[in-house]
């Protein structure tokens, strides 16, 4: 590895690094579900900002994606749903 590639690799260690501590720090203030949504739209706008500036982004591209995410959010919201449902039946 070259002296750059290593300092690229070092810069990206302490961002994802730091994430913990501001977590950490956070977590008196916010709640766990905003956190959640902080450190997701914080990761998503770099790369979606990339995606977009490089025509990597097109909308044949969108299908697939959004329909596993759809797939993803509708299972974990129905096994949720199921879970609390158990708890109040007893």
């Amino acid at each position: 590895m070259n002296k750059s590639a290593i300092a690229v690799c070092a810069f990206l260690g302490v961002i994802w690094g730091s994430n913990f501590i501001f977590v950490k720090m956070a977590a008196a203030f916010i709640s766990p579900l905003q956190i959640t949504l902080l450190r997701a739209l914080f990761g998503l706008t770099p790369v979606l900002t990339y995606a977009v500036i490089t025509g990597a982004m097109r909308r044949e591209y969108w299908k697939r994606p959004a329909f596993s995410g759809h797939v993803i959010a509708g299972h974990r919201a129905l096994l949720l749903r199921f879970r609390q449902g158990r708890r109040r039946a007893r």
